[in-house]
């Protein structure tokens, strides 16, 4: 925001969007620049926009099972400002406010373009701003305006309150929703934007959005240190749906604990490998290190993927070797 601007034409600007007008022109300016702060960009990838787009997964799920939603505007208080933004819902609705209002439609066009891998989706869509122009025999007139695509990367597993996670039958329908989303919110003007954010908010639509409290770097190294590595930690905090080992919530560390566990439960090597090994190495004379035989069972587990096929790798090499010593003994 200049502040070259005049004072009585920042008071116009403030006029516009719902801002106190009284005052000095360097307060006026302070004044718009923290409600252009205050308003949420298109898409960041951090926790703020975690949450939010939690918070819409769980808006676009109610919708689909058929309850109303009426909540437009997220609300994320922030140190000493207000983080607002329109929520996936937010979005459809002001377009039909554009359509209606202002002869202005967005439409999404074509098919979505898919791509997908194990753990994740990714959605991309076009949508188009129209100008909507009625003649004076009722016919309708369309002018495209601009096009911008929008995409989004959509998690196949969902958590549970309780912490479980499990897989999301509705991760396609939330990836296509929220990449539409994206794609209209890209044309959207920013007065416009900022109009209804400020309708919705006098209407009491708006959702406010809690962080919750993430672990202490103190449990964080607890947890790293239990795991075994940083990277065992990393993966299994994936594995619950995190981005990283930094932002496991204070609540889930019973259950971090419980998957960390469990994976070395997995990979510790079976009595019955044991018995095999240490039957070997009689016939051989020698002695193998327990870590030896650990890390050739990891090795195992890292190529075949289950402890089940791992295990039955395992034991038929060393079946076949002691079969072959047993007969030069014979």
């Amino acid at each position: 925001m200049s502040k070259e601007k005049p004072k009585a034409e920042l008071k116009e600007i403030c006029r516009e969007k719902g801002i106190k007008v009284s005052g000095t022109k360097e307060e006026l300016v302070e004044r718009l620049q923290k409600l252009d702060q205050a308003i949420l960009p298109k898409e960041r990838d951090d926790r703020v926009f975690q949450l939010m787009d939690a918070a819409d997964d769980q808006a676009l799920l109610e919708r689909m099972q058929g309850n109303v939603v009426d909540k437009y505007v997220y609300s994320f208080p922030q140190k000493d400002k207000e983080i607002m933004g329109l929520t996936a819902v937010g979005v459809d609705n002001a377009c039909r406010v554009s359509a209606d209002r202002k002869g202005i439609a967005y439409r999404v066009e074509g098919m979505p373009q898919v791509t997908e891998d194990e753990d994740h989706i990714r959605v991309t869509v076009k949508a188009c701003r129209y100008a909507i122009e009625r003649t004076e025999n009722g016919e309708t007139r369309e002018q495209l305006l601009d096009s911008a695509y929008g995409s989004k990367r959509q998690w196949k597993k969902t958590k549970l309150r309780s912490g479980k996670v499990v897989p999301d039958p509705f991760y396609f329908e939330k990836a296509v929703h929220k990449a539409e989303r994206n794609a209209k919110r890209a044309l959207l003007p920013e007065p416009f934007i900022l109009e209804m954010i400020k309708m919705y908010k006098n209407g009491g639509k708006v959702q406010t959005v809690k962080k919750q409290p993430t672990i202490s770097e103190k449990q964080r190294r607890a947890l790293i240190h239990k795991a075994g590595s940083k990277e065992r930690l990393k993966s299994i905090a994936k594995e619950l749906g995190y981005d990283s080992t930094t932002e496991i919530l204070a609540g889930s560390v019973a259950q971090v604990n419980e998957a960390i566990e469990a994976q070395q439960a997995q990979n510790k090597v079976p009595q019955v490998l044991q018995d095999d090994m240490e039957k070997l190495a009689n016939l051989m004379g020698t002695k193998f290190p327990q870590a030896k035989i650990q890390a050739q069972w990891n090795a195992l587990m890292e190529k075949h993927g289950t402890t089940a096929s791992a295990l039955k790798e395992a034991r038929k090499g060393i079946s076949e070797k002691i079969k072959e010593l047993e007969r030069n003994e014979n």
